[in-house]
């Protein structure tokens, strides 16, 4: 998956449930906390006449009755960029002359090395300072029990993503496969691919076994039959071509037996772990060879 499919997705995210701000930054956002709040999702279009435009990825504006209280400009951030840290006090600052009101950059990062640096201070001359607030693996949840999602599946597959490396990372995907029952095939199977991919091999190999043998009874979605199904049918296609590699070394080791007498203990073992490539390297080279080393010698 490409780094502009998952910045879009983490954009996604909080543009498809921007109450997840109110869930992830109220703790460093006072306004937030207040009861009544309203909230509105906006283009993130900063530009004004005189400096050059600016292109935040999304702006949620939160407003008590029709008063403005609090403008989020929100960045997915996938890598460190220098240039951030210059343009990020002007988002703030044209998003509080826009609307009238407070604004704060939050900063959205499922990288531990990427949080870290966009948490630092931004010095923005004499005494002044400037700090986004940070969405990143310290204060996503790990969210291990579907309730901790509170009805949310992005915020589980976000968990999901900021902690992919973690011992209980399979833990965090299965209680995000447990959340999608809202979710159509089609979106499912999108948050399916994003955790997967963030997952380190080893994980993603256990995970797609584990769906391939998971339980309908227990975790029944659409979303999840196109999984299993999609699994399953790639287990048929990985066994039809395990079964014809098994194939061409059965027949390869009769040729060698018929060519050459016995077949000898280390030229059977090194046949049977062998792959489709030098299986038919072998079998070509075994039709002019008059002995064995000319068949297993150097290509």
């Amino acid at each position: 998956m490409s780094p502009s499919l998952l910045h879009q997705a983490l954009v996604d995210f909080l543009r498809v449930r921007p109450d997840l701000l109110r869930l992830l930054i109220a703790d460093r956002a006072p306004a937030l906390r207040a009861e009544g709040l309203s909230l509105e999702t906006l283009e993130g279009d900063l530009s004004v006449v005189t400096p050059p435009e600016y292109d935040a990825d999304l702006v949620v504006l939160f407003r008590r009755g029709d008063t403005p209280v609090l403008a989020v400009v929100v960045e997915a951030q996938l890598g460190t960029d220098s240039d951030k840290r210059f343009r990020w006090p002007a988002y703030a600052a044209v998003a509080r002359s826009r609307h009238h009101c407070d604004a704060v950059v939050v900063v959205l990062a499922v990288s531990r090395k990427v949080a870290r640096w966009a948490a630092r201070p931004i010095h923005t001359g004499a005494d002044n300072t400037f700090r986004c607030i940070v969405i990143g693996p310290n204060t996503i949840p790990r969210i291990v029990d579907p309730a901790q999602a509170h009805g949310i599946p992005e915020l589980a597959v976000l968990s999901a993503l900021a902690h992919s490396k973690s011992q209980d990372a399979l833990p965090i995907v299965f209680a995000a496969l447990e959340t999608f029952g809202s979710l159509d095939a089609e979106r499912g199977s999108f948050y399916y691919d994003l955790m997967c991919v963030a997952l380190p091999k080893a994980a993603r190999l256990a995970l797609e076994n584990a769906m391939i043998k998971v339980d309908l009874d227990q975790l029944d979605t659409p979303a999840v039959r196109h999984w299993i199904d999609r699994g399953r049918q790639q287990g048929l296609e990985q066994g039809r071509e395990q079964g014809r590699e098994e194939g061409q070394r059965e027949l390869l080791l009769e040729m060698i037996a018929d060519r050459f007498g016995a077949v000898p203990a280390e030229v059977d073992a090194r046949v049977r772990s062998a792959g489709s490539d030098d299986l038919r390297l072998w079998t070509r080279r075994l039709l002019s060879a008059a002995s064995l080393s000319d068949v297993f010698g150097s290509a």
